[in-house]
């Protein structure tokens, strides 16, 4: 199961989150992506700086106002923490998806990369 693997912090942002806010979050954390959540704390997207690039500074548009709903990409495929770790990767493998967020309940509690994914896999049949 998922739950069994490594799990990295996911510090998602709010999909009210201003973008001029998730911008420095990926900046402070040195990270080209983030998930997107709803109140409930559900995955419902991710924004990465090429988003913000593409979206908004190429298009000239003025940060101010525009939040991060209105610029991530959705939905965005997760995974929850009781699903076979096979299936996951082999999802990932499909849609060149190399981390993913995993969930309890719906709700987000962490993110998987395909690599770990594959040393679970790779350690459960030696």
């Amino acid at each position: 199961m998922i739950k069994d693997c490594t799990m990295i912090e996911a510090n998602p942002c709010k999909d009210t989150e201003s973008i001029v806010e998730v911008a420095k979050k990926l900046r402070e954390n040195l990270i080209r992506y983030i998930y997107i959540v709803d109140d409930e704390g559900k995955p419902v997207g991710v924004v990465s700086i090429l988003d913000i690039n593409n979206r908004i500074v190429a298009e000239g548009k003025d940060p101010n106002g525009i939040t991060a709903k209105d610029v991530m990409t959705s939905p965005v495929q997760s995974f929850d923490e009781e699903e076979d770790e096979s299936k996951a990767y082999r999802e990932c493998m499909e849609k060149e998806i190399v981390t993913c967020p995993v969930t309890s309940d719906g709700k987000l509690i962490g993110m998987v990369t395909i690599d770990e994914l594959l040393r679970k896999i790779t350690h459960y049949k030696n």
